[in-house]
């Protein structure tokens, strides 16, 4: 084997320290040593897995005869496969409520604003008759008319009873 290279003493390696919040001790983990991982290799994890399946019993994936119809159901019941049935039929019935309620008050607006309008335009008459009758009012009371008529029934227009004052500049 090839002897490990050793370091040149002016350069220091790198540590990176984790540090803990004050009064937390962290539990210290011993060095392994050179050459050995922490973790098995590739081909030991496939060894202990293929040695695992050859003790286990087969999963139902393994017995349903397909993996595409289990791909595809993953595929498909990710966002499902989470909420369960009784969260889902609430969720349901609380946008139906929502729509039915938007539906209803939609309607309801409507109705109102046509009768809106149509009161609108029964005001609107009212103050046009209201307006023809009062010009109706004021022709007939007219001084003039009234002065007409009073001729056309024979009265005579007189002066007034008593002696005219007669005012001047002067006194």
């Amino acid at each position: 084997m090839p002897e490990p290279r050793t370091r040149k003493k002016a350069r220091r390696p790198v540590r990176f320290v984790k540090t803990t919040p004050p009064g937390r001790r962290s539990a210290k983990r011993p060095n392994p040593p050179r050459g050995s991982s922490p973790r098995p290799s590739t081909v030991q994890k496939r060894a202990a897995a293929r040695a695992a399946a050859v003790t286990e019993l087969p999963g139902w994936h393994e017995l349903s005869g397909s993996d595409s119809g289990s791909a595809r159901k993953n595929q498909l019941g990710g966002l499902f496969a989470t909420v369960s049935t009784l969260r889902a039929a609430l969720v349901i019935i609380a946008v139906a409520a929502v729509v039915l309620l938007y539906v209803g008050h939609v309607y309801a607006t409507s109705s109102l604003l046509a009768e809106v309008d149509a009161l609108r335009r029964q005001n609107l008459e009212l103050h046009l008759e209201r307006n023809q009758a009062k010009a109706a009012f004021d022709r007939a009371s007219s001084p003039a008319r009234i002065a007409a008529r009073a001729r056309a029934l024979g009265l005579v227009e007189t002066v007034p009873a008593g002696t005219p004052l007669q005012i001047s500049g002067r006194q």
